[in-house]
């Protein structure tokens, strides 16, 4: 449990963590939105953007579309924000964040905890989190891949917006991503994570 009460103060303990890593790289999405329709299609069996756990944004301020996807962060804002513990780590998924629904009173405590805005809501108001599809990311499997921007030597598959890393090639891909790009097309660096 991320989170043990003493007294008026609270003390944060991590979950173990996933071995893998849900990242999107900055500054290659091309907004085809086929994370958000494959996400809706493995979760509710339409094909509707409005049901997807991933968003498609176009960031005005940096002129380019961004994909928001869960961090499953550890500690974890959107499980500690939850009064019914609707939000847990999972057992079978170590690091992983899951929402049982079950639970779910809808007080929305965990969309505006999320520090990445990554919590989505339905047009009927249920609760829509990334699972990871238990370990194997449909969006990434479909995400289209990036030949223009795979850096020389990459060996670690193919280069698209979405990738499922082990934690050392994120940061591998990122130092190879900041040497292949043209100069007028790096992404800040705050973008990809200031902590990489």
């Amino acid at each position: 449990m991320p989170v043990t009460a003493r007294g008026a103060a609270q003390v944060l303990l991590p979950a173990p963590s996933v071995t893998k890593k849900l990242v999107a790289l900055p500054g290659t999405c091309c907004g085809c939105n086929i994370c958000e329709m494959v996400c809706s299609l493995t979760h509710t069996g339409s094909v509707n953007p409005y049901q997807a756990r991933v968003k498609v944004t176009m960031v005005r301020e940096e002129g380019h579309i961004e994909p928001i996807i869960c961090q499953h962060c550890n500690p974890a804002p959107c499980e500690i924000s939850c009064p019914t513990k609707a939000l847990f780590f999972a057992a079978n998924l170590p690091g992983v964040v899951l929402l049982d629904n079950s639970k779910c009173i809808k007080c929305y405590r965990c969309v505006q905890a999320c520090p990445f805005g990554a919590i989505q809501v339905s047009p009927r108001g249920e609760i829509l989190k990334c699972d990871l599809c238990g370990g194997d990311p449909a969006c990434v499997q479909l995400c289209q891949e990036r030949p223009e921007f795979k850096p020389e030597g990459w060996t670690g598959g193919k280069v698209s917006t979405l990738q499922f890393l082990e934690p050392h090639q994120v940061t591998l891909l990122k130092r190879m991503l900041r040497i292949a790009q043209p100069k007028d097309h790096q992404p800040p660096a705050h973008e990809f994570g200031a902590n990489l």
